[in-house]
């Protein structure tokens, strides 16, 4: 069976998944732009959830949501935590549903985000 020639015309499949990637490009950079500037709020978790500890752990937490139409997280759900500790995950999931998210353009937009915490 012969493959068809690539005559450089893009198909209006090829458009779409071109316009799917760049959402999620747009909406990755949103996303981290959100969590970087809220860095104070997300630290206090970590410094609160082990404030009785002598040695601090690296901790990283990967948290699974949706963003809705009005830029709000749902869906707001836990799926590693190398930490055990659930008054952190628990508090950052807490904070992701309280953030304000950029609009999906098309409607809702899954994703994760693992936050990366540095021990000491």
């Amino acid at each position: 069976m012969a493959l068809p020639e690539d005559n450089g015309e893009r198909t209006p499949l090829d458009e779409e998944a071109l316009a799917e990637e760049r959402q999620g490009e747009i909406m990755a950079e949103g996303i981290v732009f959100v969590v970087k500037t809220r860095r104070a709020q997300w630290s206090g978790c970590y410094e609160r959830a082990f404030k009785n500890e002598t040695s601090l752990p690296t901790a990283r937490v990967e948290i699974e949501f949706t963003i809705d139409r009005e830029g709000r997280a749902r869906r707001i759900k836990t799926v590693s935590n190398n930490t055990d500790n659930t008054q952190l995950s628990s508090c950052l999931e807490h904070l992701l549903a309280e953030w304000q998210f950029p609009r999906p353009p098309a409607g809702e937009f899954a994703t994760s985000y693992t936050f990366k915490i540095a021990g000491g």
